[in-house]
């Protein structure tokens, strides 16, 4: 019998496919933001304004949920809007009413242009909204509006 010799080959693309992924997630969020600017240029009233950037941004599947809250001078809760998976809002309302915003809050307002992103269950756990999926992360970033830098 003649001896059959056979070549085989495997390529590891997890790397790839987790790039591909990102990239994907980036582009939605990149139409997101264009959709929201168009929105903002719009000159909408701001609950208007507030309510239909929660829905954009979870209706473009850059997020599961989103919420936007307006802060008067006392740090006490204005306006709010809110858009897709949320629980538990009341309680969080109340807790930051209280002066006591989650740490996620706390730290997004600690610098004009910062933005703070972090793992679910590293940071979130205190949070009346906490809903303990592992894959979920925070992004906190303030809304400031004639500030100067």
């Amino acid at each position: 019998t003649p001896f059959a010799q056979t070549h085989c080959m495997f390529t590891d693309i997890t790397e790839l496919r987790a790039e591909k992924q990102r990239t994907s997630h980036l582009n939605i969020l990149l139409q997101t933001l264009i959709e929201i600017h168009r929105l903002i240029d719009q000159n909408q009233e701001r609950p208007e304004l507030m309510q239909k950037c929660c829905e954009i941004m979870v209706t473009n599947r850059g997020y599961s949920s989103a919420w936007i809250i307006l802060l008067n001078a006392n740090d006490k809760i204005e306006t709010t809007a809110e858009s897709g998976l949320l629980h538990n809002l009341d309680q969080l309302e109340l807790q930051i009413n209280q002066g006591n915003p989650p740490p996620c809050n706390r730290a997004g307002r600690t610098y004009p242009v910062h933005v703070s992103t972090y793992k679910h269950c590293r940071f979130c756990g205190k949070c009346p909204t906490d809903t303990k999926d592992p894959r979920k992360g925070v992004m906190c970033a303030p809304l400031v509006y004639g500030a100067t830098g």
